[in-house]
């Protein structure tokens, strides 16, 4: 059965819940407000359920005793509940896709009542309590578990004697990679391991899809463990170097993050690939921003929407939209794919993709070049597989980055939270936007496959990583997302659909992307977006623009433009560090970005450091200045190697002391002598009075 259709909110005539779902507390006389949208009733009556909460009209026509549902909001959606200290009769609930709902109850015992009922379902102390192990348990049959290596590494071609198959057994090679991973066929199990012990948690390159006409192959792969001590393995080079397909004399290697993070990860024990040890090895950096940055931006858009009026123009769209910097992150992940492609199918290079685990940013821009190279992957059951083969399988964090089976209440301050695949499905319905005919499918699917990645009626989107999913009995007891979709496939399919076989390219600076209203704007009034024909769409002026120079309110850190950001290098003459001040901010996945109110606050801060007094280094013996006012606090990475922190070495000038001896034996300091233009000055000056 398919979910109740809350993207329409107004529904009626709800004639039976779901299989598994009981109701659990109803509650009379309630309000109900969705902050900055449609909705704002007195009177309804509120019933919760295990799966989600129905708010009900009561009947208008006597006679008939007919009920209308209004909304109905499943309870997994809900990332915080909290209670209004001052006002004792109300609570406020905050979803994950960005609403504001405030619930006024006409007694106090309804609140409390209703705050624990909640609590109990939204937040289980237990994975097996989520209800798509409910939902599961009454399905005619179990989900089918999708193979990799008999279905989808097939249509690609590995199945010959240049691949093989490693089979992950038991997940004891990496715990976060499928159960069968290709690699070319020369490569040993015992190269396998010594690469394993080198690559950050285990994630060794392994290949994810093949050009059908030059063999130029698409890895995947985590960030090298090269710390601060340069460290090199051979193994690693060697496994890089059976990559070339061919008469391919290079390999490039795309790294998804800034340069500066993955500078600053060598302080944990990452890194990059040091291109002195690999030959014919091209490494370029793609500079798309970590998970806290991309987090803090989605907010901030959320907040413009829901505060957005039906009177605002188009400028004042456009002015909010550029400052959330929303845009200029999707236009950086777009650029790094087309960056891929352009390797790919007009170089004929094999392509290398990572960021610090492999599992976010390179996510994006894997499955995104495959959807652009490949038409398979634009068709509803391709697209399918692409989200299961290198999101679900290869290990996208869905539990940790979107909350699901939390017990803890306060569970919406984890910081490892981040939309990292709702930007991905933003990206896609860009492209969808930019070519209309060449997708199978419509936004209605990729609706409904953000709305299902945190409702968890099916199983599909449960916990980090394949062997989770198997050891929880995921596919044994819960329902699948894809079977749904299959069975309701006619309610997807793209009328303007040409399928055709060439892979898309097209010219980005050129291009201004739009807001996603159907996403973003679905609970305003239907009226909302009259004038809007066209639709919300980026300035022009802005294009080409890395980052805004004003921020928005206190969640927003102020950057400088990509051409003007400065990274840390290394000297090879007198093996000192150089540093600029943004390398305080350039960090990996796993630490908080520093976060200024106002730009002047930052530079006060970037004197400071420049003034900081020198100190000494035992590691390096060279001079080092204290550069940890403002640098953030870096998290422990447990699978990565343990070194100690060097602060960063600022140049500093010393005053000299001349010692001498008075009269009694003790030490004390002269003044050094006045130079010569000491002289010269005073001589001027003596001059010009006479």
């Amino acid at each position: 059965m398919f979910t109740v259709p809350y993207v329409n909110l107004l529904l009626s005539n709800l004639k039976s819940l779901y299989n598994g779902e009981e109701i659990k507390r109803t509650y009379t006389q309630v309000r109900a407000t969705i902050v900055g949208g449609r909705i704002d009733r007195e009177d309804l009556v509120m019933s919760v359920s295990n799966y989600q909460l129905h708010f009900i009209e009561k009947a208008t026509n006597l006679e008939l005793q007919e009920s209308t549902l209004l909304f109905a909001l499943p309870i997994m959606q809900i990332s915080r509940i909290k209670k209004d200290k001052k006002k004792k009769l109300f609570l406020e609930l905050s979803t994950k896709d960005g609403r504001h709902i405030w619930l006024n109850f006409h007694k106090k015992d309804d609140r409390k009542s209703a705050y624990d009922t909640i609590t109990t379902y939204a937040f289980p102390d237990s994975c097996f309590r989520v209800f798509a192990y409910v939902h599961g348990a009454c399905a005619s049959s179990p989900q089918q578990r999708i193979l990799l290596q008999e279905t989808e590494y097939k249509r690609l071609g590995f199945c010959n004697e240049y691949f093989r198959m490693v089979h992950n057994e038991e997940f004891k090679l990496c715990s976060t990679y499928p159960e069968y991973i290709v690699l070319p066929s020369e490569i040993s199990d015992e190269l396998i391991e010594k690469v394993a012990g080198f690559r950050s948690r285990k994630r060794i390159p392994a290949i994810v899809w093949k050009h059908p006409k030059n063999g130029a192959l698409l890895i995947r792969c985590a960030q090298p463990c090269v710390g601060i001590n340069m460290n090199h393995c051979d193994a690693d080079a060697k496994l890089l170097s059976f990559l070339k397909v061919g008469s391919q004399d290079r390999i490039v290697i795309l790294d998804s993050r800034p340069k500066a993070n993955a500078v600053a990860n060598m302080l944990r024990g990452g890194g990059y690939e040091m291109t002195m040890h690999y030959h014919d090895t091209d490494l370029e950096f793609c500079d798309i921003e970590n998970i806290h940055a991309i987090r803090n931006n989605l907010q901030s858009l959320f907040q413009i929407c829901e505060q957005a009026t039906s009177s605002k123009t188009l400028k004042e769209w456009q002015k909010d939209l550029h400052l959330t910097q929303w845009f200029t992150h999707i236009r950086l992940i777009i650029k790094s794919a087309l960056r891929a492609v352009e390797i790919l199918q007009g170089k004929g290079h094999s392509v290398i993709v990572h960021c610090s685990d492999g599992w976010d940013r390179t996510a994006q821009t894997i499955s995104l070049t495959e959807l652009l190279l490949d038409p398979y992957y634009r068709t509803i059951e391709g697209f399918l597989m692409l989200i299961e083969k290198e999101w679900l399988q290869f290990g996208h964090q869905f539990a940790l980055r979107y909350g699901h089976a939390e017990s803890s209440i306060a569970n919406y301050k984890e910081s490892q939270r981040s939309p990292i695949f709702p930007q991905w499905l933003d990206v896609v319905w860009q492209l969808t936007e930019i070519f209309p005919t060449r997708f199978e499918f419509t936004e209605s699917l990729l609706l409904r496959i953000m709305d299902e990645l945190h409702t968890c009626l099916y199983g599909t989107f449960l916990y980090n990583s394949q062997k989770q999913r198997i050891e929880k009995r995921v596919y044994e007891e819960t329902s699948s997302l894809w079977d749904a979709i299959l069975l309701e496939k006619d309610r997807y399919l793209n009328p303007k659909y040409r399928p055709k076989s060439k892979h898309l390219y097209f010219d980005l600076p050129r291009h201004s992307f739009k807001l996603w209203t159907s996403y973003y704007l679905r609970w305003k009034e239907p009226t909302f977006l009259d004038g809007f024909e066209s639709g919300i769409y980026e300035d022009p002026k802005y294009l080409g623009e890395a980052f805004p120079q004003e921020p928005v309110g206190s969640t927003l850190s102020p950057r400088k433009p990509d051409n003007s950001v400065k990274y840390a290098t290394v000297s090879s003459t007198t093996k000192r560090v150089k540093t600029s001040t943004w390398v305080g901010t350039a960090l990996d996945d796993s630490a908080e970005l520093p976060i200024f109110s106002d730009p002047r606050k930052a530079s006060l801060r970037r004197i400071k450091k420049r003034r900081a007094k020198p100190i000494s280094n035992s590691h390096t013996g060279e001079t080092l200045g204290d550069n940890t006012d403002s640098q953030p606090t870096l998290t422990t990475d447990s699978d990565l190697p343990q070194v100690s922190t060097p602060e960063i070495p600022v140049r500093t000038r010393k005053r000299r002391h001349h010692k001498i001896e008075d009269a009694n034996g003790s030490e004390g300091q002269a003044k050094l002598p006045e130079t010569t233009r000491h002289k010269r000055k005073e001589s001027r000056g003596n001059n010009g009075a006479t």
